[in-house]
């Protein structure tokens, strides 16, 4: 019985290399008229154009958005909002990492933040001790660079700004701009997960640091004037407390 049994499932493995060959579905190449493609585009979104183009299709011409589950406990994208909230407050609240009351801000302003989130108790019961882990390493990474930095500029906006000749205009955000002494500026990103690395950044399949140094050349951040970029760096921070770029 159990041979017959054998001899049986045996032969639907075969059968799965004796059928007809067929090719992979090919990959979708929308190519819409001109007068419909999007003429606008996000830092963020020149990443997607390049790695998945039909994702920008999908959304900025045939407007397809994905639903939202109907029951979801808050993820990792969620996670990164509101670390990404934190930070940005802190900047504003503390305009000096080096004074003695610097952590007890950055804890504050994370107080502040996941109050207003309002997570689930079970989720800001493991969220809450991986900031206050962080924060600490948050203090040491500011401070071991405040002497260089003369203001700190959090969620920075880039009004649009033309690119080339082709009609298209490029705007976005920086997570934080760093005023330098010698007049240049360090354009920081925050990542709570996971970065691109330093060959995709180089390589611009990761461009967005790239564009916003680029925007910041052009004098799209109206706040800060045309300067030039000195480091385009992502800041990893990660669940075990270390803060690193």
């Amino acid at each position: 019985v159990l041979r017959r049994r054998g001899d049986e499932f045996v032969s639907w493995a075969r059968a799965l290399d004796a059928g007809e060959r067929r090719d992979f579905a090919p990959r979708p190449q929308p190519k819409p008229p001109l007068d419909v493609r999007p003429q606008h585009f996000s830092v963020t979104e020149i990443e997607t154009l390049r790695r998945d183009p039909y994702a920008i299709y999908a959304r900025r011409i045939l407007r397809l958005m994905p639903l939202d589950p109907v029951i979801r406990d808050p993820g990792a994208a969620e996670r990164g909002t509101l670390f990404h909230a934190i930070l940005h407050l802190f900047s504003r609240t503390v305009a000096d990492p080096l004074v003695p009351e610097a952590l007890d801000g950055l804890i504050a302003a994370g107080r502040e933040c996941f109050a207003e989130a309002a997570l689930p108790p079970d989720v800001e019961a493991v969220w809450w001790p991986r900031f206050e882990k962080l924060a600490a390493g948050i203090i040491e990474w500011e401070r071991g660079r405040a002497f260089a930095v003369t203001m700190r500029h959090a969620e920075e906006h880039a009004e649009k700004t033309d690119v080339g000749r082709s009609g298209v205009t490029l705007s976005g955000y920086a997570d934080r701009v760093d005023l330098l002494a010698g007049g240049m500026a360090d354009i920081l990103d925050y990542k709570t997960g996971s970065s691109p690395s330093k060959a995709q950044a180089h390589t611009l399949l990761s461009p967005q640091l790239a564009l916003e140094g680029a925007l910041l050349r052009r004098g799209a951040f109206k706040g800060l004037g045309a300067r030039e970029p000195s480091q385009l760096a992502f800041i990893r921070l990660k669940p075990n407390g270390e803060v690193f770029e």
